[in-house]
């Protein structure tokens, strides 16, 4: 497709609820409270300074890996830049690599909620597909390292839960 095509799909796309929502869910400071209001959800206190501690350092060291780490190594442009998708590159997903991380290690605090924190990390993820930042292998690749970042710090850290 063309970038002109693009653009007049995206104009287009401005009116439906259905944009409005994923443009919504897509900005990072919203994938964020809504993970950290999640968090709260589970957080137990008897055990709280170690699921604190897991969910900072996860977050961390996800945003580190994608966006200082692999995004300058692979260096695959967008598909489109938007006012979506300003700056960096596009592989792998930075929002996807963070909404599974967390999703997956908020799992492991509660499996009871586990349907409802992946089912949010895939919204959020397909977000960045259908406002044209991402390509569907970048936001694969986002999902598989965010899951294996948080399953790592868990098995290291986490046997204090």
């Amino acid at each position: 497709m063309s970038a002109g095509y693009n653009r007049i799909m995206l104009q287009v796309q401005e009116f439906s609820i259905i944009f409005q929502f994923f443009s919504f869910i897509t900005r990072m400071p919203v994938v964020v409270l809504i993970f950290v209001l999640l968090f709260f959800l589970v957080l137990k206190q008897e055990e709280k300074y170690m699921q604190v501690l897991l969910f900072v350092l996860t977050g961390f060291l996800t945003v580190l890996l994608t966006e200082f780490i692999l995004k300058p190594i692979y260096a695959v442009p967008r598909p489109e830049i938007n006012q979506f998708c300003t700056g960096s590159y596009s592989f792998p997903s930075t929002h996807a690599a963070l909404s599974f991380a967390w999703a997956a290690i908020l799992s492991l605090f509660s499996s009871v909620y586990s349907a409802m924190f992946f089912s949010m990390a895939v919204l959020i993820s397909y977000s960045r597909i259908f406002l044209n930042c991402h390509y569907f292998v970048d936001v694969l690749a986002g999902a598989v390292i965010g899951v294996v970042v948080a399953k790592l710090l868990y098995l290291l850290l986490g046997r204090k839960i």
